[in-house]
């Protein structure tokens, strides 16, 4: 698959949103490797951790900007947030499954970096907007 960059784009107006984003991009393209050239399962669980952990961590801060920014859609965003969690954790199971492979890849694609690439665009950028405004 090819490498989802950080682009100019993407960026909030919040320098620590901006700065988790890039790492968090950076840990979506550890893991698509892994499973591109097919590293042992206990390494691509390793890197789903690790990419699990670090979303927890981002969306905790984005939650601590959203209530000091008294952000009028936190609810909302917050359950996307929930969603992601959710669909990390079938990952983590499909890959503690033994799942590899094409099938595979694209559903770490799809259900990962593709939902993290639209919630900065749709929905940080908007929370970005709102912050930078106050």
């Amino acid at each position: 698959m090819e490498k989802v960059k950080w682009e100019k784009a993407l960026a909030t107006g919040v320098e620590i949103m901006d700065k988790q984003h890039k790492i968090f991009l950076e840990l979506c393209d550890n893991l698509d490797q892994s499973v591109n050239i097919g590293r042992e399962k206990s390494e691509i669980l390793s890197d789903i951790k690790c990419l699990e952990d670090y979303a927890k961590d981002h969306f905790a801060t984005e939650k601590k900007i959203m209530e000091a920014a008294k952000y009028p859609e936190k609810h909302g965003h917050i359950k996307l947030h929930k969603y992601f969690i959710d669909e990390m954790k079938i990952v983590k199971e499909k890959a503690a499954a033994g799942v590899t492979g094409e099938k595979f890849a694209a559903l770490i694609k799809e259900k990962i970096t593709d939902w993290f690439v639209i919630h900065i665009d749709k929905t940080d950028r908007k929370l970005g907007k709102h912050v930078n405004y106050k």
